[in-house]
C-alpha cells in the first residue's frame, strides 16, 4: 500500500520537490550521513592536506560543488605553470612532491570514492522511496560488484563538462576583453554579470541536463546510456530541475563560506574555520542534495513515463 500511496511517485512542482527532498532526508537522515562518511573522512584528509600546505582555501569549493575533478585539472596547472606566489612557491620548494600526492589523492577522489559514495547515498534514496531495506551496508554491498560503474560514469561526465568549462571560461574571457570591461561602476558589474551568465550557459544547461544520471545508473543499472537517459528525462523541464538542485547547493555554500563572514569581523581568514563549515557541508547539505535528484528522477519519471501508474499495477498483480 506504500508504493500507491506514496507522495515521491508522482509529478511535482519546484516546491514539492524540495519539500519531498527534505522529507526523504529526514526519514533517512541516520543512514545517507552514514553512507556519506568514507567521502567526508577523505573530504577532510585530502582538504586537510591541501589547505595545510599550499593554504589554498579554493579548493573545497570545488568538492562542494560536486565536481572534485576541478582540484586534478588547477594540480595538473601547477605542475605546467608553478604558482608566482612567494609563499606557495616557497612551500612547493620545501615539499617538492606534494603536486603528485595531491594529483594522486584527486584522481582517487574523482575516480572511486567520490562516484561510489554518490551512488551508494543515491542507492540508500531510492530504495526508501521504493519501500526495499535501505542501508549503508546494502547500498555498498550492491556495488561491491559494480565499483567501476560509477568511476566510468563520473569520467564520462567529468570529460563533458571540463571540455564544456574551458570553452565557456574562453567565451568569457574573449567577451570582457572585446568589451573593455573593467569593474568600476554599477553598469560596468551588471554587464560583467550578463557576460558571465551567457558564456557558461552552455556549461550550467549541460549540468542541469546531466542531474539525474546518477538516479538513472543506479536504479536501471545501466551505463553506457545513462547520459543520453537523463538527458531525455530532464529535456522540457531543465529550468525546474536546475533551480531545484542549486538551490540546495546553495545551502551548502553559506555553511562553507560562513567562515569568511567571522574572517572579515576577525580581520583574519581562519583556515581551519573554512575546512570545518566545508566538512560539515560536505557530510550534512551533500546527501540532501542527491535526495533531491533521486526525487526528481522518480517524479521526472512518473510525469513522463507513468511510473507510478506502473507500481501500482504492480502492486495490484
Amino acid at each position: 500500500m506504500y508504493l500507491m500511496q506514496s507522495k515521491y511517485l508522482r509529478p511535482m512542482g519546484l516546491g514539492e520537490m524540495l519539500d519531498a527532498s527534505v522529507r526523504l532526508y529526514r526519514k533517512n537522515f541516520f543512514a545517507l550521513i552514514g553512507t556519506q562518511l568514507p567521502l567526508t573522512l577523505f573530504y577532510l584528509l585530502y582538504n586537510s592536506f591541501s589547505l595545510y600546505t599550499l593554504r589554498m582555501h579554493v579548493i573545497s569549493f570545488f568538492g562542494l560543488f560536486g565536481y572534485p575533478h576541478l582540484d586534478s585539472l588547477l594540480y595538473l596547472l601547477y605542475l605546467w605553470r608553478p604558482p608566482s606566489d612567494p609563499l606557495t612557491s616557497f612551500l612547493l620548494q620545501k615539499n617538492p612532491h606534494f603536486i603528485w600526492i595531491a594529483f594522486s589523492l584527486s584522481v582517487i577522489y574523482v575516480l572511486f570514492v567520490y562516484p561510489v559514495t554518490l551512488a551508494a547515498v543515491t542507492k540508500v534514496a531510492s530504495d526508501s522511496i521504493l519501500e526495499r531495506p535501505s542501508s549503508a551496508k546494502n547500498a555498498y554491498t550492491f556495488f561491491a560488484k559494480r565499483w567501476w560503474k560509477p568511476g566510468l560514469l563520473n569520467s564520462m561526465i567529468t570529460g563533458i563538462l571540463v571540455v564544456l568549462g574551458s570553452v565557456s571560461v574562453v567565451i568569457v574571457a574573449v567577451l570582457l576583453t572585446s568589451l573593455g570591461f573593467d569593474v568600476i561602476t554599477f553598469v560596468d558589474l551588471v554587464l560583467f554579470l550578463v557576460v558571465l551568465l551567457a558564456g557558461f550557459f552552455p556549461f550550467f544547461f549541460l549540468w542541469a541536463r546531466f542531474a539525474v544520471c546518477y538516479p538513472v545508473m543506479v536504479n536501471e543499472d545501466t551505463v553506457g546510456t545513462t547520459l543520453k537517459r537523463s538527458w531525455s528525462l530532464v529535456k522540457g523541464y531543465t529550468i525546474k530541475v536546475f533551480s531545484a538542485v542549486i538551490l540546495i547547493l546553495l545551502v551548502s555554500l553559506v555553511i562553507t563560506f560562513s567562515s569568511d563572514a567571522v574572517g572579515y569581523i576577525l580581520d583574519s581568514f581562519p583556515s581551519a574555520l573554512l575546512l570545518v563549515c566545508g566538512t560539515a557541508a560536505q557530510a550534512l547539505v551533500i546527501p540532501l542534495v542527491n535526495c533531491t535528484r533521486v526525487v526528481i528522477y522518480f517524479s521526472l519519471r512518473a510525469r513522463k513515463e507513468g511510473f507510478d501508474l506502473e507500481k501500482r499495477v504492480e502492486q495490484l498483480q
